[in-house]
Parts: structure tokens; C-alpha cells; sequence
């Protein structure tokens, strides 16, 4: 890092621990979700040099922080168009009882989420999209 680099951070770094030291919790937090899209800027590759690094480096060099990053991902899932799935069965020792469950003049319960679960024949084929979410946990000034 050339030596105009690293004043332009110190610069910043003042400027920042300024307006942490006299921000409310609102103005904190706002801080924190800058840092975390500097962040995750980063680990897109998006920064390089300019004014993007130096306030990243200005925010790593001025507070202690803990990181937090979050892949997500959407799968795609082939699901058939019908399907079947067995209930729990319907027990009684009353032949009657028995004709008219038979017989759909008796409702019976449904399966159970679960059931149905198990009874789907479906296909994972890969993931679709995957995003990256950064948090920034305790961050404070440093030596603070």
C-alpha cells in the first residue's frame, strides 16, 4: 500500500471514529451496515482501489469487529404433477362403522404433513442462486 494510501485511510479512520464517538445507536447501526456492504463488496471482488478501499480499509483499521458471513441458496426441485400418500388408518371394531368409511360416507382424517412428505417421489437437480449476506457483529472503535 503506497504511503498516499495509507494517509487517506488514517484520514478516514478519523473521520469515522468521530462520528461513531458522537453517533446515537441509529447512526451505529448505520455504520455497521455500510462496513457490512463494503464487506461483502469485498468478497465479490468489487473493490480494488479508490475511494471504496480506503473507507474499507479505513473501517478494518479503526474498529474490532466480528464478521459474519451468510451463503444462501435457492435449489431447484422438480416435484410430479400428482401424487399419492397413504393416511393413518381408520381403526374401529364396528363392522358399520367400518362400510361407511369404506364407503366415503365417513370422513377420514388426511395424512399428516410428514406422510405426504415421505410419499413424494421429487428431484434435486442444483442449485439455482446463491447470495451472499454479510453481518458485522460488536463492532467498537479499537483500543476502545
Amino acid at each position: 500500500m503506497t504511503n498516499k494510501f495509507a494517509k487517506e485511510i488514517k484520514s478516514e479512520g478519523n473521520v469515522l471514529a468521530l462520528r461513531w464517538l458522537k453517533g446515537d445507536r441509529k447512526e451505529k447501526w448505520s455504520m455497521e451496515q455500510e462496513f457490512a456492504n463494503l464487506l461483502r463488496d469485498e468478497a465479490h471482488h468489487r473493490i480494488t482501489k479508490g475511494e471504496k478501499f480506503i473507507e474499507l480499509n479505513a473501517y478494518k483499521e479503526t474498529f474490532d469487529y466480528i464478521p459474519n458471513y451468510m451463503v444462501e441458496s435457492i435449489w431447484e426441485v422438480e416435484l410430479p404433477s400428482h401424487t399419492y400418500a397413504p393416511a393413518n388408518p381408520y381403526e374401529t371394531r364396528d363392522l358399520e362403522k367400518a362400510r361407511l368409511a369404506l364407503s366415503g360416507e365417513k370422513d377420514l382424517d388426511p395424512p399428516d404433513d410428514m406422510q405426504i412428505a415421505d410419499e413424494i417421489d421429487f428431484i434435486i437437480s442444483g442449485d439455482h442462486e446463491r447470495t451472499l449476506d454479510v453481518l458485522v457483529e460488536q463492532m467498537r472503535l479499537k483500543n476502545d
